[in-house]
């Protein structure tokens, strides 16, 4: 795991914020506030701060910040996973991001969205891959060492555990390539 600095977090938040239409003071008030995909992706970045601290009190604050993502939010986002830059989750509930998941710029996610490793203890539990602009539309699975190319589309409650490459359409179980 990558060590993020604070002037990097804040950097990130900001560009959270502005993704999420935040562009007076009131907006960017009424966002943080009340818009429940900021909120989330918020917590994922104070999490991935607080988590790198070796501190108890920060261990502590860690643990409650996981837990209200998953009472508040439904949601269970690894602060170990790498999530890019102007994430936007359009209905934030019910959402798994494994320990290692690498998330690019730009990414769209939509609810009831897994991604994580396929769980079979004989082979190394990897994680997929999602490059930048992908869009992951609800009830969509990525699982395993998959790689989803630069602006592809994974189809409503598709299983996808195959590669899938760039501007390209996955749909159904077990997904194919449109």
């Amino acid at each position: 795991m990558e060590n993020i600095g604070l002037k990097e977090t804040v950097g990130a938040i900001r560009s959270d914020l502005k993704k999420h239409g935040a562009n007076s003071f009131w907006a960017s008030f009424r966002t943080y506030c009340f818009n429940p995909s900021f909120r989330l992706i918020l917590n994922y970045r104070i999490g991935r701060f607080y988590i790198q601290k070796r501190s108890p009190v920060f261990k502590l604050l860690v643990r409650y910040y996981a837990y209200k993502q998953v009472v508040r939010r439904s949601c269970q986002i690894s602060y170990r996973a790498d999530i890019g830059q102007r994430v936007f989750f359009p209905h934030p509930l019910v959402i798994v991001i494994g320990e290692y998941v690498k998330i690019g710029d730009d990414v769209s996610i939509w609810h009831g969205v897994t991604l994580g490793s396929h769980g079979r203890k004989e082979m190394n539990c990897e994680y997929p891959v999602i490059l930048n602009r992908v869009r992951l539309y609800a009830g969509s699975k990525v699982l395993g060492a998959v790689r989803v190319g630069n602006d592809a589309v994974i189809g409503a409650s598709a299983v996808v555990n195959i590669d899938v490459p760039d501007a390209s359409v996955a749909v159904g179980i077990p997904a194919r390539i449109l």
